[in-house]
């Protein structure tokens, strides 16, 4: 999982990067994986974090935004109504995840298709 306790920001000259090391931003990436380990994909029975469903978690340096980058390649594009009930599983997942975030603290949640970095609407 990407990111975990080691940040990286813009360097203010030079347009370098650095990296920063924060116990506190390591906690609250802690604080996320575990709020997202209680969002159970319906009907399987396991969480969105250990199915790799969730691939990479970036957190704000003030702790209170979250980007949540999810890994959409398990649903099948060709079946219009795989993709009906993949629609509604994802909202809910997505629904879910959110609710657990804001649960944990997080004002903020924003989650993007890791493959396309495309930002995914929660209804």
């Amino acid at each position: 999982m990407g990111l975990l306790g080691w940040f990286k920001r813009r360097r203010e000259e030079g347009g370098g990067r650095v990296s920063v090391y924060s116990p506190f931003l390591e906690k609250r990436i802690n604080d996320a994986i575990e709020a997202l380990s209680r969002v159970v994909v319906p009907g399987y029975d396991v969480d969105i974090v250990s199915s790799g469903v969730v691939a990479r978690i970036r957190v704000g340096f003030d702790g209170a935004r979250i980007i949540v980058y999810l890994d959409y390649s398990g649903s099948n594009p060709g079946c219009s109504f795989c993709r009906f009930l993949n629609d509604r599983l994802w909202d809910k997942i997505l629904r879910d995840a959110r609710r657990r975030l804001e649960e944990a603290g997080f004002r903020e949640a924003i989650f993007l298709d890791v493959a396309t970095r495309a930002p995914i609407v929660v209804t």
